[in-house]
């Protein structure tokens, strides 16, 4: 079926087949087909190029962040992600209370987040733990939130111990603060 090779009219009224335009001239196949790829090539690379923006929000300071991360449903995840990879230091001095010093052997809030560290702070290995635990997540923005006010990191503890006393049972063998 179809028209393949039939021969059709031109405005003019000369024959013309498939393989002919309407002004009687061959088609160039090749060059339709180059000119459709380089237009799909050039929109892939802006679709892509908006699709890398989106994922490294504003609040991602460069961090790549896994899909578990991007997926999860705890509130503020993404955040604390970013958080624990920026402060990832000052969180190895902050204990977690969610129990999993116990249940994953995590020695601090960091182990919730970062199972291995970046020197540079942009790529480290991270841990699923805190994608699904809001107390994880609450522990490091509050840790953040009060170095921002001025406190110091043996305060901002003090405030966190303070705050999760009652899981106090529960909390990760951080070792002290030395002033």
């Amino acid at each position: 079926m179809g028209n393949k090779g039939k021969k059709r009219k031109n405005r003019k009224g000369a024959a013309r087949n498939d393989s002919q335009t309407r002004s009687g001239k061959p088609r160039n196949w090749f060059k339709t087909i180059a000119i459709t790829a380089v237009v799909a090539a050039g929109l892939s690379g802006l679709v892509l190029g908006m699709r890398t923006l989106n994922n490294a929000d504003s609040d991602s300071d460069g961090i790549i962040l896994p899909d578990f991360v991007k997926s999860s449903m705890t509130t503020n995840a993404r955040k604390g992600y970013v958080y624990a990879a920026k402060y990832s230091d000052e969180m190895s001095q902050i204990p977690c209370f969610c129990g999993c010093g116990k249940h994953s052997g995590h020695k601090s809030v960091h182990d919730c987040f970062i199972a291995q560290d970046d020197p540079e702070k942009k790529n480290p290995l991270f841990d699923e733990h805190g994608a699904n635990c809001k107390m994880c997540v609450d522990i490091v923005i509050d840790t953040v939130d009060g170095l921002n006010d001025g406190k110091s990191l043996k305060d901002v503890r003090n405030d966190i111990e303070d705050h999760w006393k009652d899981d106090r049972d529960s909390m990760t063998p951080t070792p002290p603060i030395q002033a």
